[in-house]
């Protein structure tokens, strides 16, 4: 029964992944500072509109009626205008410094601000305008942005919604207590729009939480594909396709700097025989574990190292001249060697040793590296030829 309730409960208010969430809250913060950036601009147009309708068209239409004292309503129209042009300037700035540290905690702080201001100020001119004029379509307007506009959490848009209908039911209170008939429906009117948008923002909210969740899942989607594209799934190392798109723009780039690339080719020592007599499960433990030593013993910042195909690897050092990739072949050799992992169908030694084979070229932007990698396989062949564990060079 809990699991039953749990999975309806997970449904019902959907929310983002745990390692998510931060990216999550950082967008809606990005999108809400956006949309605010440009909301008081509206205000202020609506402002306005207001300024003339209430002073000078609802006299003539509803003579009847209650009029505004001119010198308050022009200084309360002037405060929002001016209030909102500071809000406008600072979700501006706010946007300006999205890389900062503390930029999830003031968008928050300054949304949150904005929205109180905006839900008291017009709280305050739906009921002028009910006393005024007798409707109450701006209550249903502001009720619709609040409900709509900024993407907010369950419980921050429960409050604004809730913060707003109750200030207009205060304000009805009020006027029916100093003569509105009460007869008008609009305290009802107010709690219905209330569920309404309370609905509307659960249903809003939900799609974006879905929505975000989908898009972080074909980015992770695309990531993972491309990950697979470039590695080895064995040792984790770079794979033959993603070495050969390396040393291209290696190639490249050196041909223009006019600097030396250095390629070692790396082979295991009679690696056949060690899977024959220990297993391909062991010579595939062999595998990861010399993969992982090669790795250790270069810079891991700019040399590459990849899995060049069964038991062979490859090492491109951009920058490295011939002296200096034959010392550290030459580190590398004696590395492995020391790992002393047992292999009795070695000839030599009675351990996994490697050979490895050297090259190294100054680019032209004319040249190909092709060539380079046959001078080391050939230093490579020289290697098996003369003996294997060791190091020899094009």
């Amino acid at each position: 029964m809990s699991n039953v309730l749990s999975k309806i409960k997970n449904r019902l208010f959907l929310n983002p992944q745990e390692n998510h969430m931060q990216d999550f809250q950082l967008e809606l913060c990005h999108k809400n500072n956006h949309r605010f950036a440009i909301l008081p601009l509206f205000n202020i147009l609506t402002q306005i509109c207001c300024y003339a309708i209430y002073l000078y068209v609802y006299p003539a239409v509803y003579p009847d009626k209650n009029s505004l004292n001119k010198p308050i309503f022009t200084a309360f129209t002037i405060f929002y205008i001016v209030t909102n042009i500071v809000f406008c300037i600072l979700f501006l700035k706010t946007l300006k410094r999205k890389d900062e540290k503390n930029y999830y905690h003031n968008s928050n702080l300054l949304i949150m601000l904005f929205l109180v201001f905006y839900i008291t100020v017009e709280s305050i001119e739906t009921i002028v305008e009910v006393d005024i004029s007798g409707n109450i379509y701006r209550f249903l307007a502001t009720f619709f942005v609040v409900a709509f506009l900024p993407i907010l959490t369950r419980l921050k848009k429960f409050l604004l919604l809730f913060a707003f209908a109750f200030m207009v039911e205060l304000g009805l209170y009020h006027l029916i207590a100093t003569g509105l008939p009460d007869n008008n429906y609009y305290r009802e009117i107010t709690a219905a729009f209330f569920v309404v948008c309370l609905i509307v923002s659960y249903i809003t909210y939900n799609g974006t939480v879905r929505t975000f969740t989908l898009t972080q899942n074909l980015i992770e989607a695309n990531e993972k594909l491309q990950y697979l594209t470039v590695i080895d799934p064995l040792t984790t190392l770079y794979n033959r396709r993603a070495f050969n798109d390396s040393i291209k723009s290696t190639w490249k780039e050196c041909a223009q700097n006019g600097g030396t690339i250095s390629v070692m080719m790396v082979d295991i020592d009679h690696f056949k025989s060690y899977n024959d007599n220990y297993g391909h499960q062991i010579g595939d433990d062999i595998l990861v574990a010399i993969a992982k030593e090669i790795k250790s013993c270069f810079r891991q910042s700019i040399d590459m190292v990849a899995r060049y195909g069964g038991e062979e690897f490859i090492i491109l050092l951009p920058y490295t001249e011939l002296s200096d990739s034959i010392t550290m072949a030459e580190r590398l050799r004696t590395s492995i060697e020391a790992l002393e992992i047992a292999h009795t169908n070695n000839k030599l030694l009675p351990v996994v040793t490697i050979s490895i084979g050297v090259a190294a070229a100054t680019p032209r932007p004319d040249g190909n590296y092709e060539h380079l990698i046959k001078q080391a396989d050939d230093a490579l062949f020289k290697a098996k030829r003369e003996g294997r564990n060791r190091v020899c060079s094009a």
